[in-house]
C-alpha cells in the first residue's frame, strides 16, 4: 500500500497584468493554503513536490512551513504537463494544476469530481498501482 496527496494550488489573485507563471495567491488562497496545511497535520507527509509556478509553489510553502516540509519544484508538475504519482519512497504531496491533476488520479483508476482551488486528494494505492480509496476536501478560506 501506498499513500499519496495531490493538491491543486489555491486561489490565485485576480486581475494580474503580469506573466501567468508569476501569478501569486491572493489573501483567501494563503487562507485556503493554511487550512489544507491544518488538515494535513500528521498525514504523515515526508516529500512536498509542485509546479514551478508562483501560485503552486507559494501553496506548497504555506503547507511545508506548517508541515516542517520543504517542497521542491518539479517541472513535470507544471500547467499542460501530464505527471504520475510515484508509487514507492516517502508519503509525497503533489501541487499542481486544476489540468494536470485528473490525469494523473485517472492513471490511478479516480474519477476526478472535483478540483477546486486548494481542494486535496488522498489516495491510498495498492500493489497492484490502482487506488484503493480516494478522499476529496474541499478547502475554507
Amino acid at each position: 500500500m501506498y499513500l499519496a496527496f495531490l493538491i491543486r494550488h489555491a486561489e490565485p489573485v485576480a486581475g494580474w497584468h503580469g506573466s501567468d507563471h508569476d501569478r501569486p495567491l491572493s489573501e483567501r488562497g494563503r487562507r485556503q493554503a493554511q487550512f489544507i496545511a491544518g488538515k494535513l497535520v500528521g498525514s504523515g507527509i515526508q516529500r512536498i513536490v509542485c509546479s514551478p509556478y508562483a501560485r503552486t509553489r507559494e501553496t506548497a510553502q504555506i503547507i511545508g512551513a506548517g508541515l516542517g516540509v520543504s517542497p521542491q519544484p518539479e517541472p513535470r508538475l507544471a500547467i499542460g504537463c501530464d505527471f504520475a504519482v510515484e508509487l514507492h519512497g516517502p508519503v509525497t504531496l503533489y501541487v499542481a494544476h486544476a489540468n494536470n491533476i485528473p490525469e494523473a488520479l485517472w492513471t490511478l483508476g479516480v474519477q476526478c469530481t472535483a478540483c477546486g482551488h486548494a481542494g486535496l486528494w488522498r489516495v491510498t494505492v495498492g500493489v497492484d498501482g490502482r487506488a484503493t480509496e480516494a478522499k476529496y476536501t474541499e478547502a475554507r478560506g
